[in-house]
């Protein structure tokens, strides 16, 4: 059997790996910084009711994470008008990120902000929501593709 690990030099991921990468990003004091500040925000402002204190979230974190949400105050809006929310996140129920990430634009389309809704509900409940971003999915895919962890294929392009 070929060590896929020698041949991709790229490390299988472990607890261990995981870990060491953990405290890189630690490391790296902007990126650090960054998160303590969404933190801090995200916990002392838990209701999703309030548009200025939603639209002051957006904001902070479409900065810090650049999700590209130029219609910040739509997207906050949007946010506001979901019933039960605050439960859904509390709770760490995916319909939450179901949820957030369809905002309705004014050509009655709505947009797909899949990897903004992923953050945001991570930031309201990181022990239940996983970011999910260009990064990660690049990610997974090599793990699937180079390394045969799985055969799930593509699904057409609705996340964006």
């Amino acid at each position: 059997m070929i060590d896929m690990k020698k041949v991709f030099d790229i490390p299988i991921p472990c607890e261990a790996e995981v870990e060491k990468y953990l405290e890189q990003w630690k490391q790296h004091k902007e990126y650090e910084l960054g998160d303590r500040i969404l933190e801090k925000i995200f916990s002392e402002n838990k209701g999703n009711k309030d548009v200025a204190t939603v639209k002051v979230k957006v904001i902070v974190l479409n900065a810090l994470y650049t999700t590209q949400i130029y219609a910040v105050s739509r997207v906050a809006e949007h946010i506001c008008n979901q019933q039960n929310l605050d439960d859904l996140l509390a709770e760490g129920k995916t319909e939450a990120i179901d949820r957030i990430k369809k905002v309705p634009f004014g050509n009655g389309k709505p947009r797909t902000l899949y990897s903004f809704a992923t953050k945001y509900c991570y930031f309201h409940n990181p022990s239940a929501y996983p970011i999910y971003d260009n990064n990660v999915d690049s990610a997974l895919w090599y793990f699937k593709d180079e390394l045969k962890m799985s055969n799930h294929r593509k699904a057409s392009k609705e996340r964006s």
